[in-house]
């Protein structure tokens, strides 16, 4: 089983973030316009007694997306068999510019759905933008 735990402090922007294999989430800067993975790591759940998971700590300002998504987005297949992969989520986060949360998501999960031929995995996308 894998998770991915987060906390944002609405007030500071502060994000501190743990991961248990799932994917890295994604960030987009509204000011430099950059996206970038947040490279917290660690084991899926359940392999072994007194895994300890380390925290990261990123700051988040106002307009910032955070990206998060399920194996099922980057593993999803086209007819010539190439993977979805993190490299085109980068770029397709970079292209729709500063959008709400809400129009991200959906923008992100149609190129999904254009780029799969099969439905084999879930497609599960959480968009945050930062407001303070």
């Amino acid at each position: 089983m894998t998770m991915l735990v987060g906390v944002v402090d609405s007030g500071s922007g502060e994000l501190r973030i743990a991961n248990a294999g799932q994917p890295f989430a994604l960030c987009r800067s509204r000011r430099s316009g950059r996206t970038s993975f947040l490279r917290v790591s660690g084991p899926p759940l359940g392999r072994g007694d007194g895994v300890q998971y380390e925290a990261a700590s990123y700051r988040l300002q106002p307009g910032d997306h955070l990206i998060l998504c399920s194996d099922g987005v980057l593993d999803a297949r086209n007819s010539a068999g190439e993977a979805y992969g993190p490299q085109r989520l980068e770029l397709q986060v970079s292209r729709h510019g500063n959008p709400s949360a809400a129009l991200l998501v959906a923008a992100l999960i149609d190129d999904v759905r254009q780029h799969r031929a099969v439905a084999e995995d879930d497609i599960t996308i959480l968009a945050l933008r930062a407001s303070t």
